[in-house]
């Protein structure tokens, strides 16, 4: 049974339909006049255009004082296009929206033949044409009635909403294997292969898988007189694995077990690498240095020292978007003497080296630093910076280069409510992220975040 709100629209339209057989009772055919109103008795019931207004979406987030703060994101009305089906009596969007968007207060603008109403929870509502809004989370039901007060015609609107972000990371657990008593952990890709370097009792070891189910034994990694390496100076270039022992000395390796001494010069630690430079901290005066040959290094950066990044660094190394040649370099971490996460910049081309690395000042004007909680782990995907403070399952992005990060929630960090201990292992290849997290009752936990396309 229909059910149709009594409103003042309504009781015309019964008097339409009391006229109505009135005018056939004497003859005077499909038109009739009542009071001022002119009214077509007709059969035709049906909707010929359907639109919407700008749609406006709300987002609400946190500054990293705490303060909460909101930003809108608007879709042009302009570009919703819809199809109709007459025949099946349904209409839809062409295109699916993003799954950002709020469908929940839609304003539709429809062209129709009757007298239109929208079924809101089993009521038939009449449309006004005052601009109200709809939810149109779900499909909605529109009825048309002919003057007749006899046709009527059902439509079904449905604007199509991505269900999952495209953006958005689809999470799978995988069983850890041999890696719980590794300590100091480098999760990286090497020769095809996912590869851990930690230590356990006091000895360098490494474990390789191609899936992160099933991992290797863990080998023992041979150096020259048994130095052992820094597992967080570990760096990849041109094709290399690179790290430094305690002593300064850089090492280098083509399979992960076998590690040789590579050039004199000493440094504090390494840092990162692009496809032109390595770059470390020089031992003896606590520059920024670059090599591209592991022979000759120079200083590219004095300034600013005592703000590099001491614990939980992360560095990163890609193209520039306006140019594959030009190298974006980032690095990430904590830093005991301030406040926030300290992130450093550096540009990189082939034929020169002598832009300097530069300390990402934090000023008053940037609300959205990232936290400077330990541990910080951090990964980069899709052309953003993606980083982990704490141990809670808070990510923050950023899309400027490291310089402001703002938190988001569609990037899940699994399992809901699972807290890490110590900071989490994460790298990502490709459109994945694989992250080994150890738990409270001292296990690893390792999961796989598959970028939906």
């Amino acid at each position: 049974m229909i059910k149709i709100h009594a409103t003042q629209q309504m009781n015309r339209y019964i008097k339409h339909i009391a006229a109505y057989v009135l005018a056939i009772s004497v003859g005077i055919g499909a038109a009739s006049c009542l009071g001022d109103d002119d009214v077509e008795i007709s059969a035709k019931c049906f909707i010929d255009s359907f639109s919407v207004g700008d749609i406006t979406t709300a987002f609400h987030t946190t500054t990293a004082q705490g303060i909460d703060s909101i930003y809108k994101r608007t879709i042009d009305g302009k570009n919703v296009r819809f199809n109709i089906d007459q025949i099946e009596g349904h209409i839809y969007s062409v295109d699916s929206l993003p799954a950002w968007v709020d469908l929940s207060r839609v304003v539709p603008s429809i062209s129709y033949n009757g007298t239109l109403y929208v079924n809101i929870d089993s009521v038939y509502y009449p449309i006004t044409g005052s601009g109200d809004s709809i939810n149109f989370e779900k499909p909605v039901e529109f009825m048309v009635v002919a003057t007749d007060g006899v046709s009527y015609k059902h439509y079904t609107v449905d604007i199509s909403h991505v269900a999952i972000a495209p953006d958005s990371l689809l999470w799978t657990t995988i069983a850890d294997h041999n890696l719980a008593d590794i300590s100091d952990r480098w999760l990286g890709t090497f020769g095809g292969r996912l590869t851990v370097i930690g230590t356990i009792d006091g000895n360098t070891v490494y474990t390789t898988s191609p899936d992160a189910m099933t991992w290797s034994t863990p080998q023992t990694i041979v150096t020259p007189s048994d130095e052992q390496i820094v597992t967080s100076t570990i760096v990849t270039f041109q094709g290399k694995l690179y790290a430094n022992d305690t002593d300064g000395n850089i090492f280098t390796t083509t399979d992960v077990a076998h590690w040789d001494k590579v050039g004199q010069h000493t440094v504090s630690r390494l840092l990162t690498a692009d496809p032109y430079y390595l770059y470390a901290i020089d031992a003896a005066d606590g520059n920024i240095i670059a090599t591209s040959d592991l022979s000759s290094w120079q200083v590219v950066s004095h300034r600013n020292l005592d703000r590099l990044p001491l614990t939980d660094v992360t560095t990163f190394a890609y193209p520039a978007r306006t140019n594959p040649n030009i190298y974006v370099n980032v690095m990430l971490g904590i830093n005991p003497q301030v406040e926030n996460a300290v992130a450093w910049y550096k540009i990189a081309t082939a034929d020169e080296s002598h832009q300097t690395w530069d300390y990402i000042n934090i000023t008053s004007e940037n609300a959205y630093p990232m936290p400077g909680v330990a541990p910080l782990s951090a990964f980069r995907l899709d052309d953003a910076l993606f980083a982990m403070p704490g141990t809670n399952s808070q990510f923050y992005r950023s899309d400027d280069n490291g310089i402001t990060w703002h938190p988001v929630t569609r990037y899940q960090f699994p399992p809901t409510g699972l807290k890490a201990y110590k900071a989490v292992s994460i790298t990502a290849i490709d459109n994945t992220v694989w992250m080994m997290q150890s738990t409270d009752n001292h296990r690893i936990n390792i999961w796989k975040g598959r970028l939906n396309r």
